[in-house]
C-alpha cells in the first residue's frame, strides 16, 4: 500500500468498491480512491429469484429501468442462473451456501423477492432491508407481502381462474411497484444469423416440470421439414433432454452439438435466425437476444397463432390443461410459419402485451 494510502481514506462507498478485490478503476487506470471516477453509491437492491430461469430473463427489463433512473444503485442477484443475467447487475450470486451467507450477513436498502417457491420465500424472510417487496414465508407457506403481490400470487396458485394474460415483465414491475413503460427484456446485441440457420430447443421450463412436450418422432419430423426445405436445423438441449434430443438427432437431418450448458446454448442462439421453443425460459432469453421466435404452446385463445414482433405464439387446438394438447400441434403446423414467410407480418404490437406461462 502507498503511504499516502490509508485505511481510512478507502471509498467503501463507491459503486466500484469491490471490497475483497481491487476495483475496476484501480485494475484497468491504476486508479485510488476518490479519483475522478468516484461514484457515491446511493442505494443497495437485492433481487431474489431462484426457480424460473424465465422470470430471471424478464426481469432484465426492470433493472435496466432502474440503472437509466439511477446509475449509481448497486444491484446484487441471487440465482440459480446467474449467466442469464445482463452485465449490468454488480453482483450476480449464484445460489450456494456461501452465497447465501454473504446476502443474509448484508444490509440492503430495498429487496425484491420475484420467487414464490418455499424455499426463496423462506430466504427473504432472513433478508435485512429496510424495504421489502414480492413474497415471503409464513405459517409454513408462501405468502404475498403487499397488495401489489396480491393479484399475482393468486394467479399463480389458480392460472385457470385468470381471466387475462399479463406478461411476466409487467408482473415484475408490479411486484416492484415500479411504473411499467412497456420496457422489454434485453440481454445483449447478437449477430443477425444467417436466414436459413434454424434453432430448436427441446428443454423444459424447471417450474413447470409436469408441462408436456412433444415426443423425439414429432421433432424429427420437424426438423427434417425444414431440412427438406433448405434450411438448417439445429437441435438445442441441455444434459436433462440429452436422451431424447440423440434420438432425435440420429432419426433426422439436424446437426446436433450435443449436451449444452446455458452459456453454451446462447452461444449457439447467436447464430440462428429463428428459434423455435416448446420452454419459457428458452422462449424468453431467445426473444431477449434479438431474435425471431415462434413458442410453441403459449396460453392465449386456443387453436390460435399470434404475432407480435418477433414474437409467433402457436397454440394447441383444444385446452392447454389436457394432456394431449401438445399433439394438436403439428411439425407441419410450424414448419409453414417458417415456409410462408410468416414471421416477418408482425403486427405493430409491444410483445410484453401476451404472456408466455
Amino acid at each position: 500500500m502507498l503511504r499516502s494510502e490509508r485505511i481510512e481514506n478507502v471509498a467503501a462507498d463507491c459503486v466500484y468498491f469491490k471490497g475483497d478485490q481491487p476495483c475496476q478503476p484501480h485494475a484497468h487506470g491504476g486508479h485510488t480512491c476518490r479519483c475522478a471516477l468516484y461514484r457515491p453509491l446511493s442505494k443497495r437492491v437485492l433481487f431474489v429469484q431462484l426457480s424460473s430461469p424465465a422470470e430471471v430473463i424478464a426481469s432484465s427489463a426492470i433493472l435496466f429501468r432502474m440503472k437509466d433512473d439511477d446509475p449509481n444503485i448497486k444491484i446484487t442477484y441471487l440465482t440459480a442462473w446467474p449467466e442469464l443475467l445482463p452485465t449490468i447487475v454488480d453482483e450476480p450470486l449464484k445460489f450456494n451456501a456461501a452465497n447465501l451467507k454473504r446476502v443474509e450477513f448484508n444490509a440492503f436498502d430495498n429487496a425484491y423477492n420475484l420467487d414464490m417457491s418455499l424455499e426463496a420465500c423462506a430466504i427473504f424472510n432472513g433478508i435485512n432491508a429496510e424495504n421489502k417487496n414480492g413474497f415471503f414465508f409464513q405459517n409454513n407457506r408462501s405468502a404475498p407481502l403487499d397488495d401489489a403481490a396480491q393479484g399475482i400470487y393468486l394467479n399463480k396458485l389458480f392460472p385457470k381462474l385468470s381471466n387475462k394474460n399479463v406478461s411476466l415483465v409487467r408482473n415484475i414491475f408490479q411486484l416492484c411497484n415500479v411504473e411499467y413503460n412497456m420496457e422489454m427484456p434485453f440481454l445483449k446485441k447478437t449477430i443477425a444469423g444467417d436466414a436459413k440457420d434454424i434453432a430448436i430447443t427441446t428443454a423444459t421450463d424447471p417450474d413447470n416440470p409436469t408441462m408436456k412436450s412433444w415426443t423425439p418422432a414429432l421433432f424429427a419430423r420437424l426438423t427434417d421439414i425444414l431440412y427438406n426445405n433448405g434450411y438448417n436445423p439445429t437441435i438445442l438441449g441441455t444434459a436433462e433432454t440429452y436422451i431424447k434430443d440423440s434420438y432425435i438427432a440420429s432419426n433426422s437431418q439436424g446437426s446436433y452439438p450435443g449436451p449444452l450448458t446455458i452459456r453454451e446454448m446462447m452461444d449457439q442462439i447467436k447464430s440462428a435466425s429463428t428459434v423455435i421453443s416448446f420452454a419459457q425460459w428458452t422462449t424468453q432469453l431467445s426473444w431477449a437476444m434479438g431474435k425471431e421466435v415462434i413458442h410453441v404452446q403459449g396460453q392465449i385463445q386456443k387453436g390460435q397463432t399470434e404475432k407480435i414482433r418477433r414474437l409467433t405464439i402457436v397454440t394447441p387446438l383444444i385446452d392447454i390443461s389436457k394432456s394431449d394438447a401438445i399433439d394438436t400441434i403439428l411439425p407441419e403446423n410450424v414448419a409453414d410459419i417458417i415456409l410462408a414467410g410468416e414471421r416477418n407480418k408482425i403486427e405493430n404490437k409491444n410483445p410484453n402485451e401476451v404472456s408466455i406461462h
